[in-house]
């Protein structure tokens, strides 16, 4: 066996101690500090993502709790509701009968478990009071749930308050 010197014994001893740091850096500490950067990074991206599903799951919430109020509702409507009739009697009731000059109902389904059924109709020389208080309101306390689809008006050019009126009246319907 080989005597070595002191000096010759701690370089030994230094370089086997800079060698079993060295592993220890390789094989423990570099890979920690390198996950660790890496999360870091990824966990501010998931946090945001995660604020996003959970803010869009809220959202899916109030519109599911929407929806079933709507089925709800219009399970509970009168089955034998008929809008275009019941157009009809509205505007002979409020005097409207002579002002009418289109009244175009449709019925288009919408699947298999509804149906909407739209009245388009046309009024001339109306004033506002008359489009309010005759047509819109009677509508908002009708027996089912109605929604003016479309409303177009176009001023009269001989009165200054008088117009016509294009309304387009939805009613969704359990088939």
């Amino acid at each position: 066996m080989i005597k070595l010197t002191r000096r010759e014994k701690r370089l030994v001893y230094l370089t086997a101690f800079a060698l079993t740091v060295w592993a220890a850096w390789v094989a423990l500490l570099r890979p920690v500090l390198d996950r660790r950067q890496t999360l870091n990074r990824v966990i501010p991206q998931n946090e945001t993502a995660l604020q996003n599903i959970s803010q869009k799951a809220e959202e899916f919430d109030l519109l599911r709790q929407r929806f079933q109020s709507l089925q709800n509702n219009i399970s509970r409507q009168s089955a034998d509701f008929n809008l275009p009739a019941f157009v009809d009697n509205l505007t002979r009731q409020h005097g409207l009968g002579d002002r009418v000059r289109n009244f175009k109902p449709e019925t288009q389904p919408l699947d298999d478990r509804y149906a909407e059924s739209v009245v388009t109709l046309e009024l001339s020389d109306l004033t506002y009071r008359q489009l309010i208080l005759d047509v819109l309101a009677p509508l908002k306390t009708a027996p089912a749930l109605l929604r003016v689809k479309t409303l177009d008006l176009t001023k009269s050019p001989e009165t200054s308050d008088r117009f016509s009126a294009t309304l387009q009246i939805a009613h969704l319907s359990v088939l």
